[in-house]
């Protein structure tokens, strides 16, 4: 989402409810308009991004990859067992394609971090902010209505935990996350 106006890339990152903020920011931000390309030579743009615990995310692409699966007529897969083939390109779906976090937030550098799971418990203060210093709105609402709330029981496992953990490395290390 780029705001050529305002100056300002939100980064869309998928799996971390990124289309859910785009919709409330543009209900609220109605007046301001959003662009499809930014406009380098023009301004110096803010870059920010909404990021996920990378263990809910993996579940989110899990479930996604599952529903794909289940319209190829595929086998169902656990959840340790799915990123392992996606890691060895074993049994795995070409349609099912997903990368890290961090993999979209290299050129250029994205400086403004807001975590998900703040905006989900209303915390939007730190967000608000930011786009308030950049002219616009803030929001009013967060709620992913799709959301997975107890995504931690998918984590009983440690095989899972391990190859989760391998996947997402970069995404726990930049975005600052614990391992389990």
């Amino acid at each position: 989402m780029v705001s050529n106006e305002l100056g300002f890339v939100f980064v869309s990152v998928p799996y971390v409810g990124f289309e859910l903020f785009k919709s409330v920011y543009c209900e609220k931000n109605g007046e301001h308009t959003i662009d499809d390309s930014i406009l380098l030579e023009v301004l110096d743009y803010e870059y920010a991004a909404i990021i996920k615990n990378p263990y809910h995310r993996a579940v989110d692409i899990w479930k996604n990859g599952c529903a794909i699966r289940k319209e190829q007529n595929k086998k169902q897969q656990l959840l340790g067992k799915y990123f392992e083939n996606h890691l060895n390109r074993w049994d795995y779906v070409d349609e099912d394609l997903f990368d890290t976090q961090v993999s979209y937030m290299r050129t250029p550098p994205v400086e403004h971090l807001f975590r998900y799971e703040d905006l989900m418990e209303g915390n939007w203060v730190i967000i608000n902010k930011f786009l308030k210093s950049m002219g616009s709105l803030g929001i009013d609402y967060y709620a992913d209505p799709d959301g997975e709330h107890d995504w931690k029981q998918y984590y009983e496992d440690p095989y899972t935990i391990e190859v989760v953990n391998y996947m997402f490395e970069k995404d726990f290390d930049f975005c600052k996350y614990p391992l389990l």
